[in-house]
């Protein structure tokens, strides 16, 4: 089982990666999906499902990477990725399970 959570903040990652023109977290998520034993279905993000789609083999991956790599094939490929930043513009989430406060900052015998 996963946690919830968990597989939401995996999500949110990946697509921030995306928005940044770098597929590698779409990739581990894909394989991540593909790969793992418990074949459940998932509820995942539509945008993210819908980038998955394009891909079916980890050479498809290969592919696009080095589509993206290439000083004229990138630049002509247009895959700049259209959907709205995640957050709003003075947000700082990262995460929705990190805590608020660390416990690794707390020092004992002080208050």
């Amino acid at each position: 089982r996963i946690r919830r959570e968990l597989l939401n903040d995996f999500q949110t990652l990946v697509l921030r990666d995306y928005q940044r023109n770098n597929i590698y977290g779409l990739e581990k998520f894909w394989a991540f999906l593909h790969y793992r034993r418990d074949k459940r279905k998932l509820q995942l993000n539509p945008v993210l499902k819908k980038l998955l789609s394009e891909y079916k083999t980890i050479q498809d991956f290969r592919d696009k990477e080095q589509i993206l790599k290439s000083p004229i094939l990138g630049a002509l490929e247009g895959d700049a990725p259209e959907f709205p930043p995640l957050n709003g513009p003075n947000e700082q989430i990262l995460s929705t399970s990190a805590p608020v406060r660390s416990v690794w900052g707390v020092r004992r015998g002080t208050n």
